[in-house]
């Protein structure tokens, strides 16, 4: 997490924001202001020469010629040559202006979308640190645009700040300063104008942060909405909600087109500003321009060049008043993203020691927990699994047992009670340590939009390929990989293309076994088998369990033939529990009645 920033709308938190992520990137920032000022300067010479030539034109004098400018003149004495000279001159300035202004626009994209990708990526593994209240909280496409979508606003500002904004300031001092020396009152009329226009929309900046903070919302409240009904689209369509879903669609649209037309309107008013006062500008500064012209105070060029002037710096009084509309945006960005960085977890994390060694046992001594205050999933729940056995979770939909998964990878806490690892309190282990020697197998896999290697290894490019064909030899998945048409490289879609539901769980056992975990749970991993598949998974899954401590939660009694000892659970409390030999024996235990009962699925 991102230390020392407390930002709220003043802009010096922004600035703080920005020196965070720039600090490294500071070679970039000297040459981005190198070619600002290069561009900046030229641009500011140009409307110069343009004077000089018209007063060659109608004066045929070089009186009115800078000094600094008559020294690169001065080899050429007739009035033709002069003329030449001034105008290979002004193109050479203009060519190499759009050069360094090209460079500057480069190198500021650069520079934004460097920096803020390493917030991007602060944000993300932030809120991946945080626990699953927080994800239960927030839906995936309301995360994706406020971790992204925030992030690409603000690189935008960054890079259009540095060009738009101090280019443009500095466009202003600099004609300022020209126009100063050609006469003092047209640069005391036109500091005045630019001082009073920059104090009114500095002061007008503040009106559109509320709107362009709901705007945000509303945009993030939407995809949020749009992810989560194509997700449960089955369902959604399974039982007839397509039209609710619809006029909840409406709805949201329709106060987005709202707040979006509040915006719109805000950016219309300040966009009409910006021209008139473009327009006040020019009119402002020609009443005592003129008057000067006409007394022979100034010449021809010099009245054009006030007019070149005065039109150059409408487009930066422009972008300065759009740059402060981007800011009440920025704003509303950096507000969210503070908000989510400030998120804190509520897992503590201040475990040092390191995880147990082999042989290791698992107990739950007395756990008791809740989703909801007062509403116990869990009641007093005790159990101990034994070094390399296996326990089997029996219980109805609702009952705890993918609460008690959770649990031991610690992505909630206990109200109270303890689990514990060879007699070492989890929590008293580091978080990290903890989690990477256990491995969770679900039946609903997650397949990413990439290769079978990189869907196995998880990305992971430290893993090679001799250790990914090791790991699914071991598992006797062979004939597996070759029956795909370009092995390791198979290209899978993301969700359930590409592979059948059995396939899927074979990779997610591959994925496992490929971490050597010292726990395995195994969450109804072998529900979706396919006849082509199954005993490939039920080989693998007896090759992952052996010699290691493991969980199998499951409805279907036929898939707790591996476990070695059998815990039957019902609304969070045990209803019996002990070896798996010892209930099959007794002829009144409730797994032996499941059993003869020949009921496969499960139901107390």
């Amino acid at each position: 997490m991102l230390k020392g920033i407390n930002l709220n709308l003043k802009p010096n938190k922004h600035w703080k924001l920005l020196r965070t992520y720039l600090v490294s990137h500071k070679g970039k920032l000297i040459l981005l202001f190198f070619f600002l000022l290069s561009s900046i300067g030229f641009q500011i010479i140009g409307p110069k020469m343009i004077q000089i030539y018209i007063d060659i034109v109608f004066y045929s004098s070089s009186a009115n010629i800078p000094p600094f400018i008559m020294f690169f003149l001065s080899l050429f004495t007739t009035k033709h040559n002069l003329l030449i000279v001034a105008a290979i001159f002004y193109i050479i300035i203009s060519i190499i202006q759009h050069i360094f202004s090209t460079l500057s626009v480069y190198v500021s994209q650069n520079l934004a979308w460097t920096s803020t990708n390493n917030l991007r990526n602060d944000l993300a593994k932030h809120c991946i640190s945080l626990d699953m209240s927080f994800h239960n909280k927030y839906k995936p496409g309301e995360m994706i645009e406020r971790i992204d979508g925030d992030v690409v606003n603000l690189a935008n500002f960054f890079s259009l700040f540095s060009i738009q904004l101090i280019s443009s300031f500095l466009i202003i001092i600099g004609v300022s300063i020209v126009l100063y020396l050609e006469h003092w009152i047209i640069g005391l009329v036109f500091t005045g104008f630019v001082i009073s226009s920059i104090f009114f929309v500095y002061f007008i900046r503040n009106v559109a942060v509320s709107k362009a903070k709901k705007l945000r919302e509303a945009e993030t409240d939407i995809f949020g909405f749009i992810e989560e009904t194509l997700s449960g689209l089955e369902d959604i369509s399974g039982n007839n909600l397509i039209a609710n879903k619809m006029n909840i669609h409406y709805n949201k649209s329709r106060q987005m087109y709202r707040t979006s037309l509040k915006a719109l309107i805000f950016n219309r008013i300040f966009r009409a500003v910006t021209f008139g006062l473009g327009v006040l500008c020019l009119i402002l500064v020609f009443m005592p321009g003129i008057p000067l012209f006409n007394r022979g105070i100034i010449t021809y060029g010099v009245l054009f060049e006030i007019f070149i002037y005065t039109d150059l710096i409408k487009q930066p009084i422009f972008q300065i008043v759009n740059q402060f509309q981007d800011l009440q945006k920025t704003t509303a960005c950096i507000i969210r993203i503070e908000e989510l960085l400030n998120k804190k977890s509520k897992i503590d994390d201040s475990g040092i020691l390191p995880f147990p060694e082999k042989p290791l046992s698992l107990t739950f001594d007395d756990i008791e927990f809740s989703y909801v205050k007062n509403e116990n999933v869990l009641n007093k729940l005790s159990f101990k699994i034994k070094p390399e056995t296996s326990l089997g979770l029996l219980g109805n939909t609702g009952c705890g047992k993918t609460t008690i998964s959770r649990l031991i990878f610690r992505f909630y806490e206990p109200q109270s009670g303890t689990i514990k690892i060879n007699d070492v309190d989890i929590e008293k282990i580091a978080l990290n340590e903890l989690r990477k020697n256990i491995s969770y197998v679900t039946q609903n896999i997650e397949i990413f939009q990439a290769s079978l290697r990189d869907n196995i290894t998880l990305f992971d490019l430290n893993v090679s390929d001799e250790q990914i064909l090791a790991v699914i030899e071991e598992l006797q998945l062979n004939k597996w990989l070759d029956s795909l048409p370009d092995g390791l490289d198979t290209f899978l879609d993301s969700g359930d293309k590409g592979l059948s539901a059995g396939e899927s769980q074979l990779l997610a056992l591959t994925r496992a076994f490929l971490k050597d975990p010292a726990i395995i749970i195994l969450d109804e991993a072998s529900s979706r088998l396919d006849p082509a598949t199954e005993h490939l998974i039920e080989r693998a899954i007896n090759t992952l369990i052996q010699g290691r401590v493991s969980m199998i939660i499951a409805h279907r009694l036929s898939t707790l033939d591996k476990a070695d000892d059998i815990l039957i659970l019902t609304k969070g409390s045990v209803l019996e529990y002990g070896s798996r030999k010892n209930l099959l024996k007794k002829s009144n235990s409730l797994f032996n009645k499941l059993l003869k009962l020949n009921q496969e699925e499960v139901v107390i």
